[in-house]
């Protein structure tokens, strides 16, 4: 509730109103009896009734203001939600005084059933990102957690600070547990075209500026080679030179088999 003298003015205006209403309708009966007495014209009835209707107008214009301010008792101003959901944002206190110019809001309210996420996208990967792209996130809050949603807006827009590009993912926040301003790790998945060989991330060996890995045939037979490593992406590591589809890799105790063959 807002206590406004705005409100106090357009009270008084509408009983200045009423009273003037009543005394136009009052002019006016007293016109119509004179008429039909023949003692006036038909214009001095004409002219009662523009001044009944310009004070039915005022009334009306007051009373439409009254239902835009949300009028209370007295001269308070009601505000009230437009929507049902979470106060986000609050840029007022009580017995704070609101001014014109004040643009701030004074509060920000949001639906949380359903939550973006806005990720920025490295110049280097804009190419490979469209709408409509599944999207895995996670948060530091529940890094357990994995929650699924879809691009559903791409900024073609580059900031020139950090030279990213952002993208807007739309998913169901279930539970309410991803909050405003939390922190997030986006996965894009899609395919490029091409087929490599995968291996587990632990499975790399990096040693002098190169990549290796530790290809097992059988316990007497394990080889190190070297790899060209495409890309990685969380656990899983993509090969692009050196490892045939098919061909096994060691990804447990690997540091010490290969120190042991390349001492």
């Amino acid at each position: 509730m807002i206590q406004s003298g705005e409100i106090a003015d357009y009270d008084k205006q509408l009983a200045d109103a009423n009273s003037d209403l009543a005394i136009a309708e009052k002019g006016l009966k007293v016109a119509q009896d004179l008429y039909q007495s023949q003692l006036s014209t038909q214009k001095d009835v004409l002219n009662a009734e523009e001044e009944r209707n310009k004070a039915r107008a005022e009334i009306g214009r007051l009373n439409e203001l009254m239902r835009l301010y949300r009028k209370g008792s007295g001269s308070t101003s009601i505000v009230t939600a437009p929507i049902s959901g979470y106060i986000i944002e609050k840029n007022i206190n009580n017995g704070m005084e609101l001014r014109g110019d004040n643009s701030a809001h004074m509060f920000t309210i949001s639906e949380l059933d359903e939550v973006w996420i806005m990720a920025n996208v490295f110049e280097t990967d804009i190419a490979r990102v469209q709408e409509g792209y599944p999207a895995e996130v996670t948060t530091i809050s529940y890094p357990d957690k994995t929650f699924h949603g879809k691009i559903d807006k791409v900024y073609n827009v580059l900031d020139p600070e950090t030279k990213t590009m952002q993208v807007r993912i739309r998913l169901n926040n279930e539970g309410m547990l991803l909050k405003p301003e939390m922190f997030a790790t986006v996965l894009l998945k899609y395919r490029e075209g091409a087929e490599l060989p995968a291996i587990p991330s632990s499975a790399v060996i990096f040693d002098k500026g190169k990549n290796f890995v530790m290809v097992f045939r059988d316990r007497n037979n394990i080889d190190t080679r070297e790899v060209k490593v495409a890309r990685s992406l969380n656990d899983i590591t993509y090969i692009s030179r050196g490892l045939q589809p098919g061909e096994r890799v060691i990804s447990r105790n690997q540091l010490l088999i290969y120190d042991a063959l390349n001492d």
